[in-house]
């Protein structure tokens, strides 16, 4: 569509304006001039029939015409007198004077008629010879002589209608609107002359200047100095994304130079591993994410995740405490599960051995960002030393070929992660004494009862139970359910500790793990129970475990009040099975 000038678009502008402008005025005109001259036709009018009504009346009465003509004389010619005429009783024209040929009125058009019957009161003077009892009796009585019919000058053919007001009024218009369009327009073509001139200025930068100061009005100057400092602007933002593309440019250069002399660093090693890790290296880097995405719970992902780990913290004597938040933990999330779990893995393997025998604290959070769109940030923070010193050096995915091969520094795993958590889109931030994981995610918004967990209810029972669980991460989450549950929790940290705890207190039930069944150098669970056999109140077994077949071992089948809830436990069977202690 092609575009109208600015100029053009105003010249039209203007031209409707004035156009509207001079109908209206023109309307209004019309229609005052036109009342004003029906009310000085009825004036007109009533002045006639009261002139010529007497002489008309006498003409009629003797049948004198040509008297009535002679009356009718003075009208001839009367440009707002259309017709006079004079009719009898029979409606026969008597008398009449035309001026419509005289005015150009065709005689087909309907012209605004006055009628007014001319009638004689019988009493009058010129009656006075009759009997007076004959005029007692007809006193009130007369007669109908004729009727006068007077046709007004319409006043589109009045001397009112062809005055020179309209010439005059129209001008009186259009003289100063043109006058004032003629200026508005020498302003636009000037400005356009500087516009122009502006354009061609900016093309050529080098004249700027003598163009500036040959300005010598102030919106003028003021336009400039706003072009110049938007023109410099520009110039810097057009600096910057240089500047940007070419450090991202060098960004990618120096990513592909530290793969290939981590890849030569990991070669030149003398260990027997290297061979393996050079292996695992390699997959990580050209392993594809995003290719078999597919909807998980997230939270559920994290949480196995973490108890897949369990043993290996056991082992490091470091114990585990993930929190979760944000509104989107109980979505789901589309993601590459296989990729996504080995990234965190390779990252809590290394954590774990560095935090050992101390508190690794994982905090993860998942918030909407905009739409289904939502950023995972996983927070790993500990009191350990060794990872206080690796957040402050900020030596645990950095390679190094000064720095030796450590838990701490050039680590394989660790660096091998962060090449995936780069293909997910993801960041990593090191904080005063913590490190962050940032990973976009899409979030699906779903129907489904996992989307808004049910709340945990309290029992309302007095129930005191024993909690052992040589997993100190599962223990906490038992308790904290138990908690919520409304229950009395009593904790043993040792299997002594419960045969020591359960021969002086007494309790509901005692809640195990599958690895309290086992004996060892310092347990026996047939001596465990031969205590539960001696006691008045035995307590009821609850087998707490990821092992299902524990349900068919015969160590669990001598116990008459045993139960089993799986891991990871739910909260509503584990309600029912204590509700059900209550006898």
């Amino acid at each position: 569509m092609k575009k109208v000038k600015l100029t053009h678009q105003h010249s039209l502008a203007f031209a409707a304006a004035f156009l509207c402008l001079l109908l209206f005025v023109n309307y209004f005109f019309y229609q005052s001039q036109h009342k004003n001259y029906s009310f000085q036709q009825d004036k007109f009018c009533q002045f006639l029939l009261a002139s010529f009504t007497s002489s008309i009346e006498y003409g009629l009465n003797f049948g004198n015409k040509a008297e009535l003509e002679t009356t009718l004389e003075p009208l001839k010619g009367n440009p707002d007198v259309a017709f006079f005429r004079v009719v009898d009783t029979q409606g026969t024209t008597v008398a009449e004077i035309d001026n419509r040929e005289l005015l150009g009125i065709h005689h087909d058009l309907l012209i605004n008629t006055i009628k007014k019957d001319i009638t004689q009161t019988f009493g009058s003077s010129q009656l006075s010879i009759i009997p007076t009892q004959i005029l007692e009796q007809q006193e009130a009585s007369s007669r109908r002589l004729g009727q006068i019919q007077i046709g007004l000058t319409p006043f589109n053919y009045s001397e009112s209608h062809k005055n020179i007001s309209y010439i005059l009024l129209n001008l009186a218009l259009i003289i100063p609107l043109a006058l004032l369009w003629a200026f508005v327009r020498f302003r636009q073509v000037s400005q356009v002359k500087v516009v122009n001139k502006m354009i061609k200025v900016l093309n050529q930068p080098e004249t700027i200047k003598d163009f500036k100061g040959s300005i010598n009005t102030e919106e003028g100057t003021t336009l400039m100095d706003s072009i110049e400092h938007h023109v410099i602007k520009t110039q810097n933002l057009r600096h910057k994304l240089s500047v940007l593309k070419s450090e991202v440019q060098q960004a990618r250069l120096d990513a592909n130079t530290e793969l290939h002399e981590f890849i030569g660093f990991i070669t030149k090693q003398d260990f027997n591993s290297s061979v393996n890790s050079l292996m695992l290296f390699y997959e990580i880097i050209k392993q594809p994410v995003h290719k078999a995405n597919h909807a998980v719970w997230c939270r559920d992902l994290l949480a196995k995740i973490v108890a897949d780990l369990s043993p290996l913290a056991r082992e490091n004597s470091t114990l585990i405490q993930e929190s979760f938040s944000g509104n989107r933990m109980n979505h789901q999330v589309q993601i590459d599960e296989k990729a996504f779990k080995q990234m965190l893995r390779l990252t809590l393997q290394q954590l774990l051995q560095i935090c050992a025998n101390h508190t690794l604290d994982i905090h993860f959070d998942l918030r909407q960002d905009f739409q289904d769109s939502a950023i995972l940030r996983v927070s790993f923070s500990s009191e350990s030393d060794t990872f206080q010193h690796a957040v402050k050096e900020q030596s645990l995915f950095q390679f190094r070929e000064e720095l030796p091969v450590t838990i701490h520094s050039n680590n394989i795993q660790l660096i091998s992660a962060k090449h995936l958590l780069k293909k997910f889109g993801g960041e990593y931030i090191y904080l005063s004494d913590e490190i962050r994981f940032e990973i976009p995610l899409t979030t699906l918004v779903l129907s489904d009862k996992k989307s808004q967990p049910e709340q945990i209810k309290p029992l309302g029972l007095d129930l005191k139970v024993l909690v052992y669980d040589s997993d100190p991460i599962d223990k906490m989450v038992l308790i904290g359910y138990l908690n919520k549950l409304g229950v009395t929790v009593d904790k043993a940290t040792t299997k002594q500790v419960v045969l020591q705890k359960i021969r002086h207190d007494s309790y509901d039930a005692i809640l195990v793990n599958s690895e309290f069944l086992k004996d060892d150098h310092a347990f026996s669970f047939e001596n465990f129970t031969s205590e539960l056999e001696l006691m008045e109140n035995k307590p009821d077994i609850i087998v707490v475990s990821h092992d299902g077949s524990v349900l068919e071992s015969d160590t669990l089948s001598r116990l008459d009040t045993a139960h089993f809830v799986s891991k990871p436990v739910e909260p509503k069977k584990l309600s029912q099975i204590l509700s059900g202690l209550i006898k």
